[in-house]
């Protein structure tokens, strides 16, 4: 049923760069964004669109450096402590004296709290030092009725045309079976030293 389904969206994917509107390519590429101004040292993320043969291919693109930040927000969102039941959770009654020897609750003094941000960025700093966040090149192919999608994490640098030409072509050879991550980029990984050593260095 799943192999079925598959040749289903193939064939409709096929249909639709056939018979759908047409692409508005430069130097054979769809750029959904423009390269920032001056260059900067480093990139995270960028999309493009290209032809493969009967069929339009989506790239969604991230450095390692975005999905270990991606992680870390992830842990630290997970370690926040759940919302209290209600707001007067740890807080103190207040009194004012009624008489010489009786008092009367007139309010509540609430508990002090670090605050959600200060305890999100100490679960961030706990993550980042306890060094159990690794990150590796990762590929996942999908299709759907206007083409093939593909989610990339490797170590490449998009900052201009040559670079993101150089990031399709990985892909096409990705694609057509014609290499692989392991091989493209053997023993990789990302990890808390490459980022505290990149957060140290100049943009």
């Amino acid at each position: 049923m799943k192999r079925h389904r598959q040749r289903q969206l193939q064939r409709a994917a096929r249909q639709y760069h056939r018979d759908g509107p047409p692409l508005h390519l430069q130097h054979g590429l769809l750029q959904r964004y423009h390269f920032a101004q001056p260059q900067p040292a480093r990139s995270w993320w960028h999309d493009v669109v290209f032809i493969l043969n009967d069929h339009r291919v989506s790239v969604h693109w991230i450095h390692p450096r975005l999905a270990y930040e991606d992680a870390v927000d992830a842990g630290a969102c997970a370690q926040l402590p759940e919302p209290a039941t209600s707001v007067l959770a740890g807080a103190t009654p207040l009194y004012r004296a009624v008489g010489r020897a009786r008092k009367r609750q007139r309010g509540w003094q609430l508990a002090a709290s670090a605050g959600p941000d200060q305890a999100y960025v100490a679960a961030q700093h706990r993550l980042c030092r306890d060094g159990s966040i690794r990150i590796v090149p990762s590929l996942q192919v999908r299709w759907n009725r206007r083409g093939r999608c593909v989610d990339l994490c490797a170590p490449l640098e998009v900052r201009n045309l040559h670079e993101l030409q150089a990031l399709v072509a990985l892909v096409r050879r990705l694609l057509k079976r014609e290499t692989t991550l392991a091989a493209e980029f053997p023993g990789y990984h990302y990890e808390r030293t490459d980022w505290a050593k990149e957060m140290m260095s100049p943009q």
